[in-house]
């Protein structure tokens, strides 16, 4: 049973931005182009909604807005945010690169009680420089930080970094950057924590950067021991938690729904991860979300031979994208491609090295703030 449903919703597949590392920009269209979603099809994902909550078992729906760059698309959130402004089961969610954001969507964001999570992407200097550029080329960080300075204070605010392998040189630079945004702004309910651009496959040449990745690292330790405080998500979490997608999160885009964001731009394997499609019934639709909320159940997967060697691993900190682990598995059914978390090695070393320094650091047992 389903008690918080996560929907993400695709608003837009337009983006002001041309990130170098973004797996979506293959995908990107023309801003006069008819987009992914229009309000006839956006009443709709509202009408759905309405029906979940009447659903025996659901508490609450958070509802992600995506892109593309969301906020291209105001008047969708407009409408979203008005649907639903008498119904306090519902909260919303923005994942936004935080450029050139309109006066009128910013204030929503801050002012809003349905708003519950407004997340930034920002790298890091000289990291985002170097891969977040608009559509001309121009780096982008100066006006994303005036949107970060705009949120001073919220506790709504959260930095979403990206850590390309190729630069785990720049990392102590990037984490000096963003925590000290982060003391500046007061933005209580944040850390520098950095995603490795997880969607190549670095298992042949990963110990080229492995080197840098320790020299960073170690530098991140010796700050965070000297100063007392620590803004370091690798040093401070200990978790490797498993992605809910697919389990209570879901992925709409146009007519079709997927179990999470990035399945929908895998080319090989997207449709081996569409869940349903909205030229269904209501309840048809909905018996597709629990029909994979049950095969994809976190409870099933705790004993797995994977997770066991997992439970094993140095590391004290890691990611894992199914999406990905399912992408470059060799094994055959669903199901145990969905869970092979070892078939990535390279990412694993990388968070491994992270494991061995933040043990060293706690046994110096120092006092730090974060």
């Amino acid at each position: 049973m389903i008690k918080d449903l996560f929907l993400d919703i695709n608003l837009t597949d337009t983006c002001n931005l041309r990130c170098s590392y973004c797996f979506e920009r293959d995908f990107f269209k023309k801003e006069s182009h008819q987009d992914v979603l229009d309000l006839n099809l956006a009443r709709t994902y509202v009408d759905f909604i309405n029906f979940c909550l009447n659903e025996k078992g659901i508490q609450r729906i958070r509802i992600g807005l995506w892109g593309g760059e969301p906020t291209l698309k105001e008047e969708l959130i407009d409408f979203f945010i008005k649907s639903f402004s008498n119904e306090k089961r519902v909260q919303f969610f923005i994942f936004s690169n935080g450029y050139s954001l309109s006066n009128h969507i910013k204030k929503i964001m801050l002012e809003s009680d349905q708003f519950e999570y407004v997340q930034i992407s920002y790298d890091g200097n000289p990291i985002h420089d170097m891969h977040r550029v608009n559509i001309h080329g121009d780096p982008t960080s100066s006006k994303v930080i005036e949107t970060i300075k705009y949120f001073s204070g919220s506790k709504k605010l959260g930095i979403k970094s990206t850590l390309p392998v190729e630069d785990f040189k720049y990392l102590y630079e990037a984490y000096l950057d963003v925590s000290n945004l982060i003391k500046m702004y007061n933005i209580p309910n944040t850390t520098f924590n950095p995603s490795i651009e997880y969607k190549g496959n670095y298992n042949d040449n990963i110990n080229n950067y492995l080197p840098d990745l320790e020299i960073s690292l170690l530098k991140i330790a010796n700050h965070i021991k000297k100063t007392g405080e620590n803004y370091f998500t690798w040093f401070l979490t200990q978790s490797k938690a498993l992605c809910s997608a697919g389990y209570e999160m879901f992925f709409l885009s146009g007519k079709d729904i997927y179990v999470c964001h990035g399945a929908l731009y895998e080319k090989e394997t997207s449709q081996d991860h569409l869940v349903s499609n909205f030229n269904k019934s209501f309840e048809d639709i909905f018996q597709d979300l629990l029909i994979k909320h049950k095969l994809l159940d976190l409870n099933n997967f705790t004993n797995s031979f994977e997770n066991k060697q997992c439970n094993k691993c140095v590391a004290t900190y890691c990611t894992r994208c199914n999406i990905t682990k399912y992408k470059y598995s060799t094994k055959e059914n669903y199901i145990d491609r969905w869970i092979d978390f070892q078939d990535q090695q390279w990412l694993c070393k990388c968070f491994q090295l992270n494991g061995k320094i933040k043990l060293a650091l706690d046994r110096t047992k120092y006092k730090g703030v974060g």
